[in-house]
């Protein structure tokens, strides 16, 4: 599986080097990749809120 992720990988590479633009396509992807990884973030830091709560909760019942 990890052999067919990485050779995707390399098509997709291989085809935004082929296209004269790949500046403006990189330009274009960076901040979406930002976005990705701060909704990532915030996410884990809801979890590790949320598994700190628990035990508070069930202690007071």
């Amino acid at each position: 599986m990890q052999n067919v992720k990485s050779r995707l990988l390399t098509l997709v590479f291989l085809a935004m080097l082929n296209t004269s633009n790949v500046h403006q396509k990189v330009a274009y992807i960076v901040p979406y990749f930002q976005v990705v990884a701060l909704v990532v973030a915030t996410v884990n830091n809801s979890l590790q809120i949320a598994r700190q709560l628990k035990p508070v909760t069930k202690g007071k019942r």
